[in-house]
């Protein structure tokens, strides 16, 4: 699947905030926010307003999850996020969309290849980040 642009700049951007698909059940509050309190603080209202919504790729990693009937292996054009795989327990496996999301934003080889990997070949206009999900074995 090609990586949106406005999905790209979300690689880009500080810090792990969940999507708006990722439902509730997969995170908590705690996940995506900065706050310690119980939601009280108006701050809260700010950052829920500022989560980034992908239903096209949610739905995608969601479905790879069906199809292959469990857990899948992220991966982009040349690397997979096994870098930051200490932040998903040591393991590239992801049994849940928000296990996707968190190993992308934290993985320092996705980042190389959204902003180098594609500068050889981008002569060609039809070029871009792609995203697959691999069978987990």
């Amino acid at each position: 699947m090609e990586l949106p642009p406005d999905f790209i700049a979300y690689l880009r951007q500080d810090g792990v905030v969940m999507p708006e698909e990722v439902e509730e059940e997969e995170i908590s509050r705690s996940d995506w926010s900065d706050s310690d309190n119980d939601g009280e603080d108006e701050g809260d209202e700010e950052v829920e307003k500022k989560r980034p919504s992908f239903p096209e790729l949610t739905g995608f990693i969601k479905s790879a999850m069906t199809t292959f009937g469990g857990p899948v292996f992220p991966k982009l054009n040349w690397s997979s996020p096994k870098d930051a795989a200490w932040v998903n327990g040591g393991t590239t496996k992801c049994t849940h969309a928000r296990d996707v999301y968190t190993l992308l934003k934290s993985s320092d080889f996705v980042m190389h290849d959204v902003d180098f990997a594609l500068d050889e070949v981008r002569l060609n206009e039809d070029e871009s980040n792609e995203f697959s999900a691999r069978c987990w074995q």
